[in-house]
């Protein structure tokens, strides 16, 4: 039997795993209604595998640039074939499908049909020729923020949906859109020779630190609005500075002798402090 979870081996490919299960929770805590469990687990198992999709089908068309910046990937060494990542990624989509209909009916609602409906078509057009959001614009992580947007509006679909939700899914798929852009400082050879424009691509490592840096400070100061919806503890605004000092020494360090090690921490813990920024929220909205 082939290992098809070779394809989500490394910590960039599991730890969105452990982001949308958060974000979906996250988006549970925003709504007043007591949602059945069996509702909860349905639509996490279901966006998850909408990113077994998500990764299968990135995968086997990002073979040639994997060859340069990724050659433990389980295509490259020939692990698996593409035919098996092939039927990996179709086999997650169907599935993922399946359950949101079957919690669409259980809840009497289509909200969560949709939601992995959309989701799996920007999985598609993300990677796959002839749009290829990836190789026409520096951003493309914007895919990976409308996602996050998904995520938290699934407890407004199951239940009702809010200013409160609306603002949440707007100002954090908007953060996630630039963390997640982090990702390419790791590629930047790979995606040189593919000829997918990403900032770091485009304009050197070094620029692109800077540019980051200041995307860094925007991003997180963005979650202050929120303060127009709720009242935000002390400890929560700390904790935003924090992450925007924590950052700007992390591209700051990374400029000061780029390697594609130091791009891959970057990304890492970049991640790790919006994740333990999102349980901050689920705690304040329990």
């Amino acid at each position: 039997m082939k290992n098809y979870f070779l394809l989500m081996k490394t910590p960039a490919k599991i730890m969105p795993i452990i982001h949308w299960i958060l974000t979906i929770t996250l988006g549970f805590t925003l709504i007043d209604n007591s949602i059945p469990l069996i509702l909860i687990l349905l639509s996490i198992f279901s966006f998850i595998l909408a990113w077994f999709f998500a990764v299968g089908i990135n995968d086997y068309y990002d073979l040639e640039i994997d060859r340069i910046t990724n050659p433990e990937r389980p295509l490259v060494t020939e692990a698996l074939s593409g035919k098996d990542v092939k039927n990996f990624f179709i086999i997650s989509a169907i599935a993922s499908f399946s359950l949101a209909v079957v919690c669409d009916v259980i809840n009497a609602k289509i909200g969560i049909t949709i939601l992995i409906s959309i989701n799996l078509l920007l999985g598609v057009l993300y990677s796959m020729p002839p749009i290829r959001i990836k190789s026409k614009t520096p951003f493309s992580s914007i895919v990976i923020g409308l996602v996050t947007s998904e995520c938290i509006l699934v407890g407004g679909m199951l239940g009702i949906v809010t200013n409160l939700v609306i603002a949440y899914a707007i100002i954090l798929g908007f953060i996630v859109t630039f963390i997640s852009a982090a990702k390419d400082f790791k590629d930047i050879e790979g995606d040189k020779a593919a000829g997918i424009p990403t900032i770091a691509a485009n304009y050197g490592a070094e620029k692109a630190g800077l540019v980051f840096q200041i995307i860094n400070i925007i991003g997180y100061s963005s979650l202050l609005l929120l303060y127009f919806f709720q009242n935000l503890p002390l400890y929560f605004i700390i904790f935003i500075f924090a992450c925007v000092i924590i950052n700007f020494f992390l591209f700051q360090f990374y400029r000061t002798k780029p390697s594609q090690k130091k791009g891959e921490l970057i990304y890492k813990l970049g991640f790790l402090l919006y994740m333990i920024c999102t349980v901050l929220l689920i705690i304040i909205n329990y």
